[in-house]
């Protein structure tokens, strides 16, 4: 039977290319992300904000997920 700690690696490892991805993928196609934003019903005076804002989130959650010592941090972030 596996322990917490062997299902928990795994676990961090997935969130931390989930994030590393939606990251960079919003970041890669900002105008589409904006755009998208926009359709969704977010305000237009807060679209650009969000939309910049998001995927430095999403790339700062990965990184607080690979520091052990900051995981209680992204945990309560995310």
């Amino acid at each position: 039977m596996l322990s917490i700690d062997e299902l928990l690696v795994p676990a961090r490892l997935i969130l931390i290319v989930v994030f590393i991805t939606a990251g960079i993928s919003k970041l890669a196609n900002l105008q589409g992300f904006i755009n998208t934003l926009i359709n969704f019903g977010i305000p237009k005076r807060i679209h650009k904000a969000i939309g910049i804002a998001l995927p430095c989130i999403e790339l700062g959650l990965a990184a607080l997920l690979m520091i052990s010592d900051t995981v209680w941090l992204a945990s309560v972030a995310g």
